[in-house]
């Protein structure tokens, strides 16, 4: 991965940014805008974590309703899937081969915590809070570079790249500038070139009819 965007560098249009430049700020409001334009979506997204692989396969209605269910090809463990609920008020989640799920109040950390996605799903709910550098906001403390026309799968995106110097990681978030909608996130560590998380969309449907009763207790 850093190996094709060291070779490019010379060809990317690079908008360094001190703590965010009017370029990084228009990007953000333009995929903030974006997200919540999309009432209801169906998506999966494909997780490469360290030596993991995960399927995560979602259905969203706007604000808060979240149905996700958790594959793991590679693993023994995955017998059956991972399923985790929101319907807004409370979250339930059922482990692979379990009796039954158990209950926890809803917020959006409750929802986020431990998943193997990143800001590619999580911004269909969360946009406001993690495409902000707004104080309290999750971009508050980090810098920001952007890079125009980068090819990938085939087409050329935006790639937004995010130093978060708090977490000591360096994140590139691949935008595509038609919909303003991030498709893939890759992660490594500040100062290393390996990564250490690659996730990507597979599949995204943002007109998608989602029935809510999706998103009820799992059986």
């Amino acid at each position: 991965m850093m190996k094709w965007i060291s070779a490019c560098l010379l060809f990317a249009v690079a908008a360094p940014a001190g703590a965010a430049g009017h370029d990084v700020e228009d990007l953000l409001l333009h995929m903030r805008n974006a997200y919540k334009m999309v009432k209801s979506a169906t998506f999966t997204a494909t997780s490469h974590i360290g030596a993991s692989e995960f399927v995560n396969s979602f259905s969203f209605k706007s604000p808060s309703k979240i149905r996700l269910e958790i594959t793991s090809p590679k693993t023994p463990a995955f017998k059956s899937p991972l399923i985790k609920v929101s319907d807004g008020a409370s979250i339930w989640m059922k482990l692979p081969n379990a009796p039954s799920a158990t209950r926890m109040s809803y917020s959006i950390d409750n929802f986020e915590n431990s998943l193997p996605v990143n800001l590619e799903c999580f911004c269909f709910w969360d946009y406001d809070r993690q495409l902000s550098t707004a104080r309290g906001k999750n971009m508050e403390h980090s810098t920001f570079k952007i890079f125009k026309d980068q090819p990938w799968n085939g087409k050329n995106w935006i790639v937004l790249e995010e130093t978060a110097s708090q977490q000591k990681i360096v994140v590139k978030y691949y935008v595509d500038p038609k919909s303003s909608l991030i498709w893939r996130t890759v992660v490594r560590a500040d100062g290393s070139a390996k990564d250490t998380e690659d996730s990507q969309i597979t599949k995204m449907d943002t007109a998608a009819h989602v029935a809510d009763s999706l998103f009820t207790k799992p059986k």
